[in-house]
Formats: C-alpha cells, structure tokens, sequence
C-alpha cells in the first residue's frame, strides 16, 4: 500500500491461553515471519549505494523464513472491566536476514521487547 516494495511477507502464529483461577490468565505464542525475495532485499539487503555511504558490504538478501518468536505473557483482572498485562517477546532474526550486514556487523539477531498495559472493557 505505502509503495515501499513489491514484495510480500506473512507471520503465522500460535497462542495457548489458560486461565489460572479467577485472577490471572497466562499465554504463550509463538510465531514465524517469511517474506519473499523483493521484502527482504529491501530491508536487510545492501546495495552498491547503501554499501558505499555506510561503509557495509554489498549484499543481496533471498527471500524465506527472516524470523521466529516466542512470547509468554501474564493479564490480571482486576475486576470484570479492568486489567493489567505483563508480557515479554524474543524474537531471533533468521537466514538472510540474520546473514545481512545491517544485522550481523551492526545489530543483533536476537531482539527483546517487554510490554506492560492495562485495559478496560465494556
């Protein structure tokens, strides 16, 4: 839509949702993202350009599975319209594009992200 590639990418996923009494619910998701050769030569590709102004080397990226993740997570309800949630993902860059120079020299395959929220509903 935004032009940006013409290129296509999807994440599968899964999510284990249990109750743990009255109060606390707790989840597990996991996840893959795969996008096909244009996405990921867009993202985690170098061109001649980009290779000359960052100093990275060339580098064309194939398409494939770029990533996986994993997130647990935990919603206390506070009341019936109330709630907090906790959460953490880990995600870890996959194939070429963890073999991308813009990940291997000046990222990390390994991404964290922790969230904290709280809801209300009617």
């Amino acid at each position: 839509m935004g032009d940006e590639y013409d290129g296509v990418n999807g994440t599968w996923s899964a999510r284990y949702w249990r109750p743990l009494g009255k109060m606390f619910d707790v989840v597990l998701g996991v996840a893959v993202q795969v996008a096909d050769n244009k996405y990921v030569d867009k993202y985690f590709g170098v061109s001649a350009v980009d290779s000359f102004r960052s100093g990275l080397p060339f580098y064309q990226a194939g398409g494939g599975a770029t990533s996986f993740r994993v997130f647990p997570g935990v919603v206390m309800h506070l009341s019936d319209r109330w709630h907090l949630a906790g959460g953490l993902r880990y995600q870890r860059m996959t194939g070429d594009a963890e073999d991308s120079p813009v990940v291997s020299m000046r990222g990390d395959a390994d991404q964290w992200i922790v969230g904290l929220g709280a809801a209300f509903s009617w």
